[in-house]
């Protein structure tokens, strides 16, 4: 008997999103409607070489309506281990994978940063960014998960450091300072 060949359905490419005022929509002006989940593990599985985990999450969120998911690039000794470098390894073939179920990928950069030098976290905003910029599946940067939280360093409260890490990021890439925590209000006092 011949093999069974099974066809997903092509999906049409995502077209790249981009900001407009304070809003994110299509080139053509088209609002983006957010409806995302976070995927905690969800590049982690990828790093880890466990594309099934990560792609039956994908395929949940898509079946469940999702256009997206949040994903942590990084959470060294926590609740798993994935660190900057396998962070940065797997997110190319993450954004595929998301690409392939037509959804976006919002990234956060920073998490579980309490006892990094600005310099490594720097580092890892910057190859995110680039990251970010080279894919369209990619619709915004996140720097920091909950930048008050007690595992994260002082320094991504710091208002000049912020503005550093978002220099770092290419133009045209959606980007914000962080989710809060812990009571402190959502926006930063800067523009």
């Amino acid at each position: 008997w011949p093999a069974r060949i099974v066809l997903k359905p092509t999906l049409a490419p995502l077209p790249r999103l981009r900001v407009n005022g304070r809003r994110i929509g299509t080139a053509d002006g088209q609002p983006f409607i957010w409806r995302f989940a976070t995927g905690f593990r969800l590049l982690d599985y990828v790093a880890d070489g466990n594309e099934p985990a990560a792609i039956a999450f994908l395929d949940w969120l898509q079946a469940r309506g999702f256009n997206g998911a949040r994903v942590l690039t990084t959470l060294c000794q926590s609740w798993f281990d994935l660190c900057q470098e396998d962070g940065q390894r797997g997110l190319p073939r993450l954004l595929d994978l998301a690409q392939e179920r037509g959804l976006y990928l919002e990234v956060v950069a920073l998490t579980g940063t309490k006892d990094q030098a600005k310099a490594t976290m720097a580092s890892q905003v910057r190859a995110i960014g680039l990251l970010c910029a080279s894919h369209p599946a990619c619709v915004s940067v996140e720097l920091a998960n909950e930048n008050a939280h007690p595992t994260q360093s002082e320094a991504i409260q710091d208002e000049a450091f912020l503005r550093t890490l978002l220099g770092l990021i290419p133009p045209g890439v959606p980007v914000s300072s962080g989710s809060s925590c812990c009571g402190e209000p959502d926006e930063p006092p800067y523009p």
